[in-house]
């Protein structure tokens, strides 16, 4: 596994891709001290997947939570599944063996050759299933059959003279590509290339013998292709076998009686076919070659040299022919394993693209069996004209004959193949088309639902920006009612200790001082009082100064006098004290019947900024706009009362608040009206 907890994200050595949960990835990034980072190791990929699908692939390299997130579209918090690759090219060290190429001739190939992991998504779905991790051998297992079966094509369709060339590895890789490339691509993989090639023969002594068309040759290869075809452990071909190898030992009889003077004491047609009918006893030769050999010696039977020439060319046809259709059934019995082991690979996963890959590999196992009965029915044909060509005295030209009629199969094999590779690629780029447009949808989707997300968490943090200013609003203006409050507390016991020391001066003061430091009313009294006082003296020096009517008559002058004069007198002292008072409190002397005009509405309603909130006129200035449930709390806090101008929209102009229907059950009851002035 990763050692992720290393903060290093890598698959081992013998590894290919493995599976990595992280339950939280924003909580796995603030477990990272803050100066180290995750490293995606060189040569590792991530494939980073939710629940939604592939969120993107983070290459190579160091990151933090916030590069990380940048290298991902539309990640969210939640359960992250990261798959690790192998990013490198994968060798693998290979030798296949029996590989018959076109002359029949078997050989070992021992190659080195390449491949990487390429569609991440492909490998994921189709092949890693629900495995947390897959190893090289595992791939390397699953792979090798195809490449196998390709190497074996590339080989069959070049002679035996011309696969040790040095051209060779170029030939052979561009074939196997064109064939595995479709099948690799189906998995997620891409076939590199072909390192190395080097051909050998299944026999080291083939490699000395110097005529490579000699019986000696022909005989070893004839035996290897025996042998190979019995390591194929084939059930069916297994059963063809036995009499494939009785035939071999039944004709090399034969070569050995033409090839010596044993021929020679057979004179007649008679003679030799009972010699025939002696050595193939169980009748193991095909009845047209006991046919073509009893006709050869009955044609050349003057010409001993040339009779022994054309029964050792006849021989080797049918040997030649044996060879071929056994070859045929080897190819046949070894594309069908190969198919079935693609099939089994096929079933890894359930998908609808992997069931019609799957269909797509039963068809051509069924096309295969067709192909075969068809490959043996042109054998058939093959063979019969070259015993024609062989029995018109031409025993060199069947030669030239059989290669060329291989040639025209090695061309017919191609554009089958071709055709195959054509569906298949067709099938793979469908299945390709499909999935990026699913991919495409899911990141379209994706970004509708961040965009929805991002613009409701938008909407959201306009609105607890606007409840935050709300509060602080209301804050704000509590504490600014608490500030008023205890100033006028202040204020208060300011003038109350003022008003004690006033009366306490006033007690040492003069009527006349009185008068004038009074209140209004006080003054007033005061002025009274003091008419009254001077009128009692007045009267009182009167009644001592003359005695009588006279007297009296005096006095009563003297007394209006003195009043109407007393009372000039202290008229002018109150209205001079209320003229004092009003200059020291800064304030014009109002009317006696003067109320306070109502607060001013504004001239017009403010821009509609918001056409669900409430303006008001607080402290002198336009505020707003408020939900209800400001306003309400702003009346409980006396900010706003039955006098405040309101408005909102659909509201022809501004009104005092109690004329307001929504804000008229939330003022408190109105104050009583002042008592009249008497």
């Amino acid at each position: 596994m990763a050692a992720i907890e290393n903060n290093r994200w890598s698959v081992q050595p013998d590894e290919c891709a493995v599976r990595i949960m992280v339950p939280d990835l924003k909580g796995f990034f603030k477990s990272i001290p803050t100066s180290k980072a995750l490293v995606v190791e060189p040569g590792t990929r991530a494939l980073v997947v939710d629940d939604n699908g592939v969120l993107g692939e983070v290459p190579p390299g160091s990151y933090t939570m916030e590069s990380f997130v940048e290298r991902l579209q539309f990640w969210r918090d939640k359960q992250t599944t990261i798959f690790l690759f192998r990013g490198e090219d994968i060798s693998v060290d290979a030798e296949v063996k029996d590989v018959v190429c076109m002359d029949n001739v078997c050989l070992d190939i021992a190659c080195r050759w390449t491949f990487q992991v390429s569609e991440l998504l492909s490998f994921m779905q189709n092949l890693m299933g629900a495995n947390d991790s897959v190893t090289i051998a595992d791939i390397v297992k699953k792979l090798s059959p195809t490449f196998e079966q390709a190497i074996r094509m590339a080989v069959g369709r070049t002679g035996y003279d011309e696969i040790k060339q040095p051209d060779m590895l170029g030939i052979v890789q561009n074939s196997v590509k064109s064939e595995v490339d479709p099948k690799f691509l189906r998995y997620g993989f891409s076939f590199v290339g072909i390192e190395t090639f080097q051909p050998k023969n299944s026999d080291p002594e083939m490699e000395k013998v110097e005529d490579k068309q000699g019986d000696n040759f022909r005989r070893k290869k004839e035996i290897e292709m025996i042998h190979a075809a019995g390591r194929l452990d084939n059930e069916e071909l297994g059963g063809k076998l036995d009499n494939t190898r009785d035939a071999v030992y039944v004709r090399q009889q034969l070569r050995d009686v033409v090839s010596s003077d044993k021929l020679n004491k057979f004179t007649t047609k008679e003679e030799f076919s009972e010699g025939i009918f002696e050595i193939d006893k169980k009748k193991l030769l095909r009845r047209e070659e006991r046919d073509d050999l009893i006709a050869g010696f009955e044609e050349r039977k003057e010409d001993r040299e040339g009779l022994r020439s054309h029964l050792l060319e006849t021989i080797d046809v049918h040997r030649e022919r044996e060879l071929d259709e056994l070859r045929l059934d080897m190819d046949f019995a070894i594309r069908q394993k190969t198919l079935a082991k693609e099939i089994e690979l096929s079933e890894l996963s359930n998908s609808a693209d992997a069931e019609e890959w799957r269909h797509e590999l039963l068809r051509e196992r069924e096309e295969s069996q067709h192909r075969n009965e068809e490959k043996h029915k042109k054998l058939t044909a093959r063979w019969q004209r070259i015993r024609e060509v062989q029995n018109e005295k031409r025993d060199d030209s069947w030669k030239s004959v059989l290669h060329e009629q291989k040639m025209d199969e090695v061309q017919a094999d191609l554009e089958i193949a071709r055709a195959d590779r054509g569906r298949q690629v067709a099938l793979i780029e469908s299945d390709l088309e499909t999935r990026l447009a699913d991919e495409k949808l899911q990141v379209q989707k994706r970004q509708e639902e961040w965009d929805l997300e991002l613009q409701s968490k938008k909407s959201v943090s306009q609105m607890e920006k606007m409840q935050r200013l709300q509060e602080m609003n209301a804050k704000f203006a509590e504490r600014e009612l608490q500030v008023k409050a205890e100033v006028e507390k202040l204020k208060a016991d300011s003038e109350s200790e003022r008003e004690l020391n006033r009366i306490k001066a006033m007690g040492s003061l003069s009527t006349e001082a009185l008068v004038a430091t009074a209140g209004a009313d006080n003054a007033a009294l005061l002025a009274d009082l003091k008419k009254h006082e001077s009128t009692q003296d007045a009267i009182a020096a009167q009644a001592n100064a003359q005695p009588g009517a006279e007297l009296n008559e005096e006095r009563l002058r003297m007394y209006e006098k003195m009043n109407e004069s007393a009372e000039s007198k202290a008229d002018a002292i109150a209205e001079a004290y209320k003229t004092a008072m009003s200059l020291q409190q800064g304030q014009a002397p109002a009317p006696a019947q003067a109320h306070a005009p109502p607060p001013m509405a504004p001239q017009s309603p403010p821009p509609m900024a918001n056409a669900q909130g409430w303006h008001a006129m607080i402290n002198g200035q336009q505020q707003g706009p408020y939900p209800l449930n400001q306003l309400v709390t702003y009346i409980q806090g006396g900010q706003v009362n039955h006098q405040t101008m309101v408005w909102k929209t659909g509201m022809a102009g501004w009104v005092a608040a109690a004329q307001a229907p929504e804000l008229a059950g939330y003022l408190p009851p109105p104050p009583p009206p002042p008592p009249p002035i008497a």
